[in-house]
C-alpha cells in the first residue's frame, strides 16, 4: 500500500537512490554519478564535490518549506518539495517518482497535495516542455515572464 508522509527528515541514501534511478544524477560523461546532480526541473547542472553530493541533495530537502514523500512500506518511491512564503507565492521543485512506480497516479497525488497545502498562493515551477501536459491538468499555464539568475553552482 502506498502512503504519503509530510516530512523533511529523510534518509540520505534513499533520497540519493531515488534521484539516481530517475536519471537526475549524472557524471559529465554520462557514466554512473559521482560528481554532479542534475536539476531536472530547469535542466541545469549543479556540480558538487563528490564528498558533498549527498549533503547538498539532502540539505535542499531539509531546508524546504514543505516536503511530501511517497512510500511503499519502507521504500521511498516518490517525492516533491515546495518553497513558499505561505502567503502569496509557492514553487514546486523536484517532483520525482521511481520509474517502476510511474503512471500509477503517485506524481499526480504528490502535486495535488502540494497545491492543497498552500491553496491561496500562486504556484510556479520549471520543467521541460514534455511535462507541460501533465502540469496543465492542474491549471498551470506556460509563461514567458520568467527570469532567473544563475548561481555559482548552476
Amino acid at each position: 500500500m502506498i502512503t504519503f508522509k509530510e516530512t523533511n527528515d529523510l534518509n540520505k541514501d534513499q533520497l540519493y537512490n531515488l534521484f539516481n534511478l530517475v536519471g537526475w544524477i549524472k557524471s559529465p560523461d554520462n557514466k554512473p554519478a559521482t560528481m554532479e546532480i542534475v536539476d531536472s526541473i530547469a535542466n541545469d547542472t549543479l556540480f558538487i564535490d563528490a564528498e558533498d553530493k549527498d549533503d547538498v541533495l539532502y540539505d535542499s530537502f531539509k531546508n524546504s518549506t514543505y516536503v511530501l514523500s511517497a512510500w511503499d512500506n519502507n521504500k521511498l518511491i516518490g517525492i516533491a518539495r515546495v518553497l513558499t512564503d505561505k502567503t502569496t507565492r509557492s514553487v514546486i521543485y523536484d517532483l520525482a517518482v521511481l520509474p517502476t512506480y510511474q503512471r500509477q497516479g503517485i506524481g499526480k497525488k504528490l502535486v495535488e497535495k502540494c497545491l492543497e497545502k498552500f491553496p491561496k498562493t500562486q504556484f510556479t515551477l520549471g520543467t521541460s516542455s514534455k511535462n507541460f501536459p501533465f502540469y496543465e491538468k492542474f491549471g498551470f499555464e506556460k509563461s514567458a515572464n520568467y527570469l532567473e539568475k544563475k548561481s555559482l553552482f548552476f
